[in-house]
Parts: C-alpha cells; sequence; structure tokens
C-alpha cells in the first residue's frame, strides 16, 4: 500500500500492528514499472514504520532498543526467515 496511501502508510501500519504480532509483519513496497515507485514505496514504508513505533515508544508501549529490533524485523528479518533468504 505504501506508494498509494502516500501520508497516510502510518495510519494503516497503526491498525495492522493493533491485530498482527511484530514478527508476521513484513515490509512491501507493492511497487512496479516506474523506478519512482520503488523509491517512493521504501521512503513511505521506513516513514510509516518510524512514525508508529515512535508513538509506541512515546506511549512506553516499548523502550527504544525494542522499537529497533521491531523496525529491523518488519523491513528486513521477517521477510528473511519467510524466504530462508541468506542473511
Amino acid at each position: 500500500t505504501c506508494p498509494f496511501v502516500s501520508y497516510g502508510v502510518a495510519d494503516v501500519l497503526w491498525e495492522v500492528l493493533q491485530i498482527a504480532p511484530f514478527g508476521k509483519v513484513m515490509y512491501g513496497s507493492d511497487a512496479f514499472h516506474l523506478p519512482e515507485l520503488y523509491w517512493l514505496g521504501a521512503a513511505l514504508g521506513r516513514y510509516g514504520v518510524q512514525d508508529v513505533l515512535s508513538r509506541l515508544i512515546a506511549a512506553r508501549f516499548l523502550d527504544q532498543v525494542e522499537g529497533q529490533q521491531i523496525a529491523r524485523s518488519i523491513l528486513r528479518d521477517n521477510a528473511v526467515a519467510l524466504y530462508e533468504l541468506a542473511a
């Protein structure tokens, strides 16, 4: 959804993280054809993850280290594990 919901990506991710465990959420850009969509999807994805995790840290649901671990999981580690990629 990232290239298509624009700045609303944080709202979508906020809802996803309310119902799915962090270890089951994986970043995906859904980009196609235009290189700019890949860049935009990646930038908006990182923005959304940072925004949501910052809110959870500010509300003291997570600490800084947990937030960093969850961000890494969503943006990389969950895909590496699922697709059995070489780390």
